[in-house]
């Protein structure tokens, strides 16, 4: 296929993609960000908006907090029941990964 980069902020990133039919593609997106702590929390906002059904679409985030992670919430369109069990959450100590693997149908 053919990729070409349509616009790309600090906060933003688009691409389109061309394949040819029954072809598959991958496409992986590596980002760090520090996080800006608010009253002793922080926010990360993802919004990824697959333009058509997706069978092998998933969303990963580790997180790293040297004075310790105390909980992980998600909030939003994710924490409906629908999605419910695409969504798992870990935390031990200073580390958190948040992993979102919704099935075709989800």
């Amino acid at each position: 296929g053919i990729v070409s980069s349509v616009g790309r902020t600090m906060e933003e990133f688009k691409t389109s993609v061309t394949v040819a039919a029954h072809k598959k593609v991958t496409f992986e997106l590596t980002y760090e960000e520090l996080l800006k702590r608010t009253l002793g929390k922080y926010e990360l906002q993802i919004h990824a908006r697959p333009m058509q059904p997706v069978a092998d679409f998933k969303v990963d985030v580790y997180i790293h907090e040297k004075a310790g992670i105390s909980y992980i919430e998600v909030k939003g369109g994710l924490s409906t029941k629908a999605l419910a069990n695409a969504i798992t959450k870990t935390h031990a100590d200073k580390q958190a990964w948040v992993h979102f693997y919704p099935t075709v149908d989800q």
